[in-house]
């Protein structure tokens, strides 16, 4: 539930990029980031914006688009990768557990 709920503020958009960053900022606040580390889907991913935030070196092809937009593309990436497999190790550990229950 709290993933449907914030993960549309995460993703980072064109349209959306001020709020989004408003919310990482917020996450990486003091009060937020002990709470954090309970949603397993987001451990990680705070690690992952702040470097890709300052690290992140556009290509400079002759078709490519905005280095902006390709910095916002690289982060949604990211991000969407270190989710799905944090995803995949619970399932995992799901079907695990439930295979020792059986």
């Amino acid at each position: 539930m709290v993933e449907r709920c914030l993960w549309p503020f995460l993703v980072f958009t064109k349209a959306k990029q001020r709020t989004s960053a408003a919310v990482w900022d917020i996450l990486e606040s003091e009060d937020c980031s002990d709470e954090l580390t309970e949603f397993h889907l987001l451990r990680g991913c705070l690690v992952i914006v702040r470097d890709l935030e300052q690290n992140f070196v556009a290509t400079r092809d002759e078709g490519a688009s905005d280095p902006a937009l390709q910095k916002l593309a690289a982060i949604n990436v990211a991000l969407a990768g270190r989710i799905a497999g944090t995803f995949q190790v619970l399932r995992v550990r799901f079907v695990f557990l439930r295979c020792l229950l059986l």
